[in-house]
């Protein structure tokens, strides 16, 4: 096992689900005496990854980060103190 690198992706437990993967969900069957009446039905769950874990991944770290568009004339000129470029 010697070189191998650990998984690092750190699994946290869904709160949403059961921790089976499967969600109850409040569905709209209809009204009785005006009010809406709901049957609680199991659905796959949307937050986990359908074990009952929430995985995070981290963001790799070669992505670079997005550059704001500067306009060239606020760079330059000596308020900035660019002169004699």
């Amino acid at each position: 096992m010697r070189g191998m690198t650990p998984d690092t992706t750190p699994t946290i437990q869904c709160r949403q689900c059961s921790g089976d993967g499967r969600q109850l969900v409040e569905i709209p069957v209809g009204t009785r005496h005006g009010r809406p009446v709901y049957r609680l039905t199991p659905q796959d769950c949307t937050h986990c990854d359908g074990l009952g874990y929430l995985t995070y991944r981290r963001r790799p770290a070669s992505r670079p980060m997005p550059m704001r568009e500067v306009p060239r004339s606020s760079l330059d000129g000596p308020v900035h103190g660019n002169v004699g470029r």
